[in-house]
C-alpha cells in the first residue's frame, strides 16, 4: 500500500499541468488508505512526509486557480465597462 501510495506521489510530481490536480489528489486518496490499513508501518514517517510535500503542491495550484479565477473575472468586468462606455458613447 506503501508502494502504490509513493507511486501516485511521483506519477502527480511528473504529470502534465492538466493531469496534476486530479494525481494529488488520488496520491492523498492513497496515503489515507495506507495510513488506516498500517497505521503501526515502518514507512509511516517517510508517508507523511511525501503526503505534505502532495498537498503543499495541490495547494499551491488551488491557490493559484483562485487568483486566476479572480483575475479573469476582474478582466471580465473590465470589458464589459469598456464595451459599455463604447456602446454609450
Amino acid at each position: 500500500m506503501y508502494l502504490i501510495f509513493k507511486a501516485y506521489h511521483k506519477f502527480a510530481k511528473q504529470s502534465v499541468l492538466m493531469k496534476k490536480q486530479e494525481r494529488h489528489i488520488k496520491a492523498i486518496v492513497a496515503y489515507n488508505e495506507f495510513i488506516a490499513q498500517y497505521p503501526q508501518s515502518q514507512w509511516v514517517e517517510e508517508a507523511k512526509s511525501l503526503k505534505a510535500s502532495t498537498q503543499h503542491e495541490l495547494d499551491a495550484m488551488l491557490l493559484k486557480d483562485e487568483k486566476a479565477i479572480k483575475k479573469a473575472t476582474e478582466n471580465n468586468q473590465t470589458i464589459k465597462q469598456k464595451v459599455g462606455w463604447i456602446i454609450k458613447k
